[in-house]
This record gives C-alpha cells, sequence and structure tokens, in this order.
C-alpha cells in the first residue's frame, strides 16, 4: 500500500511540475503605460541579445519618470558593481544562481526576489546551463553611468 502511495505521490508531482512549467512557458507581463498591454514572456525574452564579452544582455520592457524595467540575461556572471542613483529589485523568472551583496552569497532561482538598496556593491553569477533572466526594477531610472564598476574581492 504504501509503495502505491508513493507512486501516486510521484505522479501527482510529475503533473504539477509539468503544469508549472506550461504557466511559465505561457507567462505574460503585463505593463500598463499609456495602454494595459501583455507581453509573452517568451517572445520577451527572444528579444533579449546577450553580449559575447559581457555574458549577459537587457532589454527594457517598460520606462517612466520614475522607474525603468528591464528584463535581464545572464549566461555567464556580472562582474562586481553598483548603482549609485538607483535602488534595484530583482525577480528571477527562469534559471538559478547565486546573487552577492555586499560580501554576502545568495542562492536565488525561479520565483526568488532581491531588494539592493543604490550604493550596495552587488553581482549575479549563473550556475544554470541556459541563462538565467530576471525582472529588474530600478528606481528612480537607470540613467546612464550608473553602473559602476567595483574590484573583485
Amino acid at each position: 500500500m504504501k509503495r502505491w502511495t508513493l507512486c501516486l505521490l510521484c505522479l501527482l508531482s510529475a503533473g504539477s511540475l509539468t503544469y508549472l512549467a506550461a504557466q511559465t512557458l505561457s507567462a505574460k507581463v503585463w505593463v500598463a503605460d499609456d495602454q494595459i498591454r501583455a507581453l509573452e514572456w517568451s517572445s520577451l525574452v527572444s528579444q533579449i541579445k546577450i553580449s559575447e564579452e559581457l555574458g549577459l544582455g537587457r532589454e527594457v520592457v517598460a520606462q517612466t519618470d520614475h522607474a525603468t524595467l528591464l528584463a535581464v540575461a545572464i549566461r555567464t556572471g556580472e562582474k562586481p558593481h553598483a548603482h549609485m542613483k538607483s535602488d534595484m529589485f530583482v525577480m528571477v523568472q527562469q534559471g538559478f544562481g547565486e546573487m552577492f551583496v555586499d560580501g554576502k552569497r545568495i542562492e536565488m532561482k525561479a520565483g526568488d526576489s532581491a531588494f539592493v538598496p543604490k550604493g550596495k556593491p552587488h553581482y549575479f553569477i549563473n550556475k544554470d546551463t541556459k541563462p538565467s533572466v530576471a525582472l529588474v526594477l530600478f528606481s528612480p531610472p537607470l540613467q546612464p553611468g550608473d553602473n559602476v564598476p567595483l574590484e573583485s574581492k
């Protein structure tokens, strides 16, 4: 009897994972700027061009006077840096890796979020075989020159 219960739980779990994977693939990012529009997640991700030199790429999803929303894909890892003018909120959407904030290591996977106040050193190292992708909100809006490189520790 216990064996059947375990098999049933495995089947239910596999079904749940398939359902969750299907939900992720068909997910939308809703943007309410001049109008309310839905961006298909898979289409948004396919628009991100990852630089061979940097190992990452980004696509502006929305921009206002008060915030910038980016989709960021990281194939390898970022170099340590800080944003001196903007706070940052990261929402990992796919993949997994390690985020380092102010010298502390945080394991992150799809569904995890992190808030990084302006001036805090940080960087993300992708541990997945495919690029990890996140929605990243900057407030105030990300400005040219606000990505200040720091020495590696």
